[in-house]
């Protein structure tokens, strides 16, 4: 009688302890956070481009999804996968100069690791050339072809969206030089009439 109790009570615990890792493992289990085995450039760099882009290299594989980034100052960061185990980390406005900033990398909300780095000493303002850029796109967007030059004539930009047709000879069928030039235009992924065309010798 004594010897059955004990095995029915036995029974029991080992029934409970069983029900008791069945439900356990049916909860979620929490992912063991990534580590950092290296960066490029390395923390606490100085010189660090106003535009640059971060490197972070991971021990294991990462979605850039799950990742946030808030700085010291302030700023936005875009953050893209650059591989299964690497983030390409990189500011969405330029950087203030000279200064130095405080990354605090999150993952699924917490706190992963800090980063910091200096940005360079440059005297170069990107958002100028940007619009420098800009600009040269939209009004001489044959800029990088030109010039132009067949046997009886030459093109180049005499201001914006204005090409000029140098004549290399006299008595030339102009009508055809011109047709020649828009068909150029065209051939090189612009509407023809989006320039105006002047004649020169």
């Amino acid at each position: 009688m004594f010897k059955f109790f004990v095995n029915k009570k036995a029974i029991i615990i080992f029934s409970i302890i069983t029900t008791l890792l069945f439900f356990y493992s049916l909860l979620p289990k929490k992912e063991v956070p990534p580590i950092l085995i290296g960066s490029t450039p390395a923390n606490s760099s100085s010189n660090f481009s106003t535009i640059g882009t971060i490197i972070l290299k991971y021990d294991r594989a990462i979605a850039a999804e799950k990742f946030t980034i808030t700085s010291i100052p302030e700023s936005a960061w875009q953050i893209k996968q650059q591989s299964d185990k690497q983030l390409s980390v990189k500011p969405i406005n330029q950087l203030s100069r000279i200064t130095p900033y405080t990354l605090n990398i999150n993952w699924q909300g917490e706190l992963l690791h800090t980063f910091y780095l200096t940005t360079e000493d440059t005297q170069t303002d990107y958002e100028i050339i940007n619009k420098v850029k800009s600009e040269i796109e939209k009004n001489y967007p044959l800029a990088a072809k030109i010039p132009y030059e067949q046997p009886g004539f030459k093109v180049q930009y005499q201001k914006e969206l204005t090409l000029e047709i140098i004549l290399k000879k006299e008595n030339v069928e102009r009508d055809i030089i011109l047709n020649t030039v828009r068909d150029w235009v065209k051939e090189n992924g612009l509407d023809p009439d989006s320039h105006t065309y002047t004649f020169s010798n």
